[in-house]
């Protein structure tokens, strides 16, 4: 199914598996999601992504606050290579390209990730 150059997922991956529009509780829904939109990308295509990171929780039937590693890892195993990183802070500044760690102390941030498909 791989078709595209590129796949943008803003701000919606947080909520896959929660049951908040009306899709089943999946703990796993939001790795499903992310299988799913690396299955679209051809070799060498990008991901666009961005979701919350910070303090890791699921707020249920809201959204999952991810560590920013942990996406990632998660990217990692569907050929998925991290190529920037970039986010805002807890106070809205915006950190361009920036390393994932400094991310990590958030309380609730937002990331952008550009990954690439081996």
């Amino acid at each position: 199914m791989a078709c595209a150059d590129s796949v943008s997922c803003l701000h919606a991956l947080e909520h896959f598996g929660l049951g908040r529009y009306g899709d089943p509780v999946d703990v796993d829904g939001w790795l499903k999601g992310l299988a799913a939109l690396s299955s679209l990308l051809k070799p060498g295509g990008a991901l666009y992504l961005s979701v919350p990171v910070g303090l890791p929780c699921i707020e249920f039937n809201a959204q999952r606050i991810f560590a920013p590693q942990e996406i990632i890892d998660a990217a990692l195993v569907h050929g998925l290579r991290l190529q920037e990183f970039s986010y805002v802070d807890d106070h809205g500044m915006f950190h361009e390209n920036s390393r994932f760690l400094d991310a990590a102390a958030l309380d609730f941030g937002c990331g952008c990730y550009v990954f690439c498909k081996s």
